[in-house]
């Protein structure tokens, strides 16, 4: 009686584990399909995950640059159901910022960094003060702890705003997931509009996983009644142009003055009279 025991057990073993083989040998498709209807209609109930994900396909981003953290595993799953945005691997978070600053610099598109929360978020700090520095568009998405965490010392837990503030032209922790998709959009008019720079979105988990309807709105308004002001108050528009770093500008626009840094010395042909030398250290001119 025990050996037949013993055999049945081990058929048992062995046909588990020849289930087991199969079914990791099938190309990995689950949950595909299904997903592929966040890039479908508007007003539809998505994730706040697939809700990012999704307003990075409208804004026409092609490349993701980053490494997976705990804090961002429902981005990373909702980049894997999908085939629009595409994300390139890094071996380090300062590596994921360098590079799409360097993507930034040769297309004149945003570059955009997805990182985990906690030393995810501080190894980015030198890229994201590099793309600030020299006006380079960037958005940073970083991962962190659940909103009834942020305040408790939690693990993998820091002030990404407040560090980031000294080196972004503007950043955002969204606590609601009805706001991420607005949230996004300002992210990408701020880093793009004016004097180009790196913006961060704070983004804690639990608002990845939570569900709200997508809208993306097609414009924002941001600081308008500040500008209104600036513009009744001094009723002036400069008719100069600074080059900060080689951007990427119509040709119509080396009909107006111009002066370059150093790193943007060659962006423009030098024989136009309206080229100035370049400033050395203005860089906020």
């Amino acid at each position: 009686l025990f050996k037949h025991y013993i055999l049945a057990l081990w058929r048992v073993i062995i046909f588990y584990y020849t289930l087991r083989a199969q079914y990791l040998a099938r190309p990995y498709t689950m949950g595909r399909v299904g997903v592929f209807s966040i890039f479908g209609d508007d007003d539809v109930e998505l994730t706040g995950a697939e809700i990012l994900v999704r307003c990075l396909k409208d804004e026409g981003v092609e490349y993701v640059f980053g490494y997976p953290g705990g804090a961002v595993l429902h981005i990373y799953d909702a980049l894997y159901r999908q085939e629009d945005v595409k994300h390139i691997l890094v071996r380090h978070e300062q590596g994921a910022t360098h590079a799409a600053d360097g993507y930034a610099r040769s297309t004149g598109r945003p570059g955009v960094v997805l990182v985990t929360s906690g030393p995810g978020a501080t190894n980015a700090i030198t890229g994201i003060a590099t793309a600030h520095m020299d006006s380079i568009p960037m958005v940073v998405i970083t991962g962190q702890v659940p909103t009834t965490a942020i305040g408790s010392d939690a693990f993998q837990e820091v002030d990404s705003v407040g560090i980031t503030r000294p080196c972004v032209k503007h950043n955002f922790l969204v606590k609601d997931v009805k706001d991420l998709a607005t949230t996004i959009k300002k992210a990408f008019y701020l880093a793009t509009t004016g004097r180009p720079g790196s913006v961060v979105v704070d983004v804690p988990k639990d608002v990845t996983a939570e569900r709200a309807e997508y809208h993306y709105p097609k414009e924002v308004s941001i600081f308008n009644a500040h500008r209104q002001k600036a513009h009744a108050l001094y009723g002036w528009r400069r008719d100069i142009e600074r080059r900060a770093g080689c951007t990427h500008r119509n040709d119509a626009y080396v009909r107006f003055p111009h002066h370059t840094n150093v790193d943007g010395a060659g962006c423009l042909p030098c024989h136009r009279s309206a080229i100035t030398r370049h400033a050395r250290h203005a860089r906020h001119l």
